[in-house]
């Protein structure tokens, strides 16, 4: 009888050509190869060997006395078998980007899509330059009543452990020569008048320390760091840097037009003088310009901090800062006393320096490409070959004698490897083993960031595969799911280290952990594009695609790891907030809000809806991981829904939850966290989270974007 329709001879459904390759033998080489189509030979023929002493290993497949090999008529033999198609037997969950055809066709409206544009351009869409803007705008707001009659202590909070050292009135002097010499010449007068008196500028630089010493990815060394030696441009970095951390906004607009005036200054000077292209007081100070003009949320600063990066970075590299060969080991003797010891601390400060800052910008550069939405990255952590930093205790070291005590005390513990980052993205479990001369918190900040843009570049190869290539091979899809199961396993090894600490740091590394899982289940950039963000069009043409996308498991999936984000959100402390975090919460939102509103569009599609499983068993997506969650996730039974309470140690109340389905409710619970994270004592909230919080707000607001319409064929 013919094997395809004997039902005997047809394999289970849980067989995969994946799992035949591995039951079947490897290859042997021999000099004959056996038809399966020929009889066998009667056994009365064969060889006696029954009586001759040999042992026969009877589940070994590869022995030299046969062959197994496939030829020609045994894959013709084995094709006749029924084979499941590939998506079912690994349970894949494609999805294309190629819209898909559907009796029920979804439809963006109009009026929504260019409501949502506008709404976009206004906060943190494409910023569009006229004749107004130029380099000296900034310069003019410059002076205000505020910054004339400023009060030191209205200024904002510092350490007053981070620096002894007053700032001497060279110092001012220094800086207004610098802004003087690099402003518009008609604006000469305003910047003089504006510049504030040294107790106010030593109380910048402060806060501006002080946030370095707090943050676990900062790169000035405090402890060595002068205030009367060090270059002008870094000072003034610093001092630009403390202005945007101030509540007040007339420290702020001054912290603007000097940042316009510094910018300027940093690229006349590297013009002058190429070695600055090496310096670490100027890339430093490259740096500071940088960071403060991307997350200033002034579109055109925003703008070009991102067009001028790739020159910051291009300096380190040509450098060779990305290098392990660029560093070496620097350590103190026991024998090192005096000025051969302060010698060596400050070699080793140097080069720490170079390594905190490298990976600051690596982690600049994830967290540029996850605002923008960009396409590439800037700085791939395939390049960072440099040795991790080391411990945080050797670098907050308060003297030299200190920082010889503790690296002997350190080294005594453990025994000292060179790591990179890479090492730690293959071999996640390495960070939870790093010796102690290693700086643990830095590193798995560079694992998670480094990780996060693996899955972005993985993402938008997937979605670059899948438009040209729309049925899905199965090649492809094979090649789809073990990238996505690996980056998947990474991400579940960092989340058991993570989890095993309550700390501000492990919070958020736990919130970056799971934007980039959100992100994994998820093309984002269309999510964007439904909203609205490149016009009407493109939104047409995303909303047929996450229609698509809804009705999968990796949507559920998303919605989830969006609720996560803002679980962490709310435990995060106010004192380690970052405006990354408003970004994070805003792509959490937008996950949230387009389940949300498909899952309306389709149920009112649908013939028969599980009203008893939606009123019963309720999913909080922002709690804890239970078997219901699971449930939900895999088989869709139950109505998801994120805690109306703002702060976890709010009383909960019986009308807390805030399903899905309410998507302005969703963006409302949103929007109130992150204002509530960002406000100051004065009420005045960034630049960068007013927009973000105007975006979602308007969001939030728009009723029903998506209608169905019955398709005639």
């Amino acid at each position: 009888m013919p094997a395809q329709n004997n039902p005997d001879m047809e394999f289970p459904k849980c067989y995969s050509p994946v799992a035949l390759e591995n039951l079947l033998p490897p290859p042997v080489i021999s000099s004959q190869s056996h038809d399966m189509g020929q009889t066998f030979e009667d056994p009365g023929s064969m060889p006696s060997l029954w009586d001759s002493g040999v042992t026969f290993d009877l589940f070994g497949f590869g022995s030299d006395a046969a062959d197994w090999t496939l030829n020609g008529p045994d894959v013709d033999f084995l094709s006749t078998f029924q084979v499941p198609p590939l998506e079912q037997m690994l349970g894949a969950d494609q999805v294309s980007l190629t819209p898909p055809h559907s009796s029920h066709t979804p439809i963006v409206s109009v009026e929504y899509s260019n409501a949502m544009h506008a709404a976009f351009q206004q906060s943190i869409g494409r910023w569009t330059p006229d004749s107004r803007h130029y380099r000296g705008e900034k310069e003019q707001a410059m002076s205000s009543e505020g910054t004339i009659n400023l009060k030191v202590d209205s200024l904002g909070q510092w350490d007053p452990s981070v620096s002894n050292e007053s700032l001497p009135a060279r110092a001012r002097d220094k800086l207004l020569a610098v802004a003087l010499t690099s402003c518009e010449p008609g604006n000469v007068l305003t910047v003089l008048s504006a510049f504030p008196t040294v107790e106010v500028l030593e109380r910048l630089v402060n806060m501006s320390l002080t946030a370095q010493k707090e943050q676990i990815d900062g790169y000035i060394h405090v402890p060595t760091f002068s205030k009367a030696d060090c270059r002008a441009e870094t000072l003034a970095a610093l001092v630009i840097d403390g202005a945007g951390r101030s509540p007040s906004r007339a420290v702020q607009k001054f912290g603007l037009g000097l940042g316009e005036i510094l910018s300027y200054y940093l690229h006349k000077a590297a013009e002058r003088d190429h070695t600055l292209t090496r310096d670490l007081g100027y890339l430093q100070a490259f740096s500071i310009s940088l960071q403060v003009g991307l997350w200033s949320g002034i579109k055109n600063k925003m703008e070009l901090a991102g067009s001028v990066v790739g020159v910051l970075l291009n300096m380190i590299r040509a450098g060779g800062r990305y290098r392990r060969s660029s560093y070496h080991s620097i350590a103190p003797s026991l024998n090192d006393t005096g000025e051969v010891l302060n010698k060596r601390w400050r070699s080793w400060v140097e080069q720490e320096s170079f390594k905190r800052m490298v990976y600051h910008n690596h982690i600049h550069c994830v967290q540029e490409a996850f605002m923008t939405s960009a396409a590439g990255l800037r700085l791939s952590s395939s390049e960072l070959s440099l040795p991790l930093p080391e411990s945080r205790e050797l670098w907050l070291a308060q003297s030299a004698i200190q920082w010889k005590e503790t690296y002997h005390r350190l080294q005594s513990n453990c025994v000292h490897r060179t790591l990179s980052v890479i090492d730690c993205v293959a071999d996640p479990t390495k960070t939870r083993l790093l010796p102690e001369l290693y700086d643990r918190g830095f590193a798995q900040l560079a694992q998670v960031y480094s990780i996060s843009s693996l899955v972005r570049e993985f993402k938008q190869l997937q979605s670059i595969f899948s438009i040209k290539e729309p049925s899905l091979s199965r090649e492809s899809i094979m090649a789809d799911e073990g990238q996505k199961k690996r980056l998947a396993q990474i991400l579940y090894t960092i989340r058991v280290d993570h989890e095993s600490s309550n700390s501000g740091q492990s919070i958020n590394l736990s919130m970056v952990r799971e934007l980039a899982s959100m992100h994994s289940h998820t093309f984002f950039d269309q999510v964007e594009l439904f909203v609205g963000r490149e016009g009407t069009e493109e939104a047409q043409t995303a909303c047929q695609i996450l229609d698509a996308w809804i009705k999968s498991h990796s949507s559920r999936q998303a919605a989830w790891h969006a609720g996560q984000v803002l679980r962490y959100m709310k435990l995060i402390p106010t004192s380690s907030i970052h405006a990354f975090h408003a970004i994070a919460c805003y792509h959490a939102s937008l996950c949230l809000w387009v389940y949300g509103k498909f899952s309306n569009s389709n149920a009112s599609t649908s013939a028969i809806v599980d009203i008893a499983s939606v009123a019963v068993c309720p999913i909080q997506l922002d709690g804890e991981e239970t078997l219901v969650v699971q449930r939900w996730i895999s088989l869709n039974t139950g109505s998801p829904t994120i805690s109306g309470r703002i702060l976890i140690s709010e009383t909960p109340q019986i009308d807390s939850q805030v399903s899905l389905n309410s998507t302005q409710g969703v963006m409302d619970v949103v929007v109130k966290l992150v204002r509530k994270k960002f406000q100051s004592p004065l009420g005045v909230f960034p630049f960068l989270v007013e927009n973000i919080c105007h975006l979602m707000d308007t969001i939030g607001r728009i009723e029903q974007p998506v209608k169905y319409y019955q398709t005639i064929t």
